[in-house]
């Protein structure tokens, strides 16, 4: 089935994203990762911490900022697929954060891509 323009740009944002991480030292551990029913877009190493990454893509001019758009439904979400994971991992005394990466089209043709490190703490009831 053929990916719509939107789900086109969220790959290649994605992809873009990633590029920057490992530049700036992340490991990828794991990509698009389903868990507790949703998806955590990127997993990555920064030293021994686990960083779970939502990816943004914006177009230029699009109001609010990537992590605004990030709301606390999201963030519960996240949260929940996290825990998840660690636990599924066996990993549930280490280290984690939220990170969220920011992609915006240039007229290049590239991306600018920023990353909001520790961009939120854990939410809900067991936060």
């Amino acid at each position: 089935m053929a990916k719509s323009p939107g789900q086109r740009l969220g790959s290649q944002a994605e992809r873009a994203a990633e590029r920057e991480l490992r530049r700036q030292g992340y490991r990828i551990v794991a990509r698009n990762v389903h868990v507790a029913g949703g998806e955590i877009d990127l997993v990555a190493l920064e030293g021994n911490t686990v960083c779970f990454v939502e990816v943004r893509s914006r177009a230029a001019g699009d109001p609010g900022s990537a992590l605004e758009s990030v709301g606390s439904a999201k963030r519960r979400q996240l949260t929940k697929l996290a825990r998840a994971f660690l636990h599924q991992r066996g990993l549930e005394s280490a280290p984690a954060r939220f990170d969220v990466v920011a992609v915006v089209p240039d007229p290049t043709g590239g991306y600018r891509v920023s990353i909001t490190a520790d961009a939120f703490p854990a939410q809900g009831r067991y936060a």
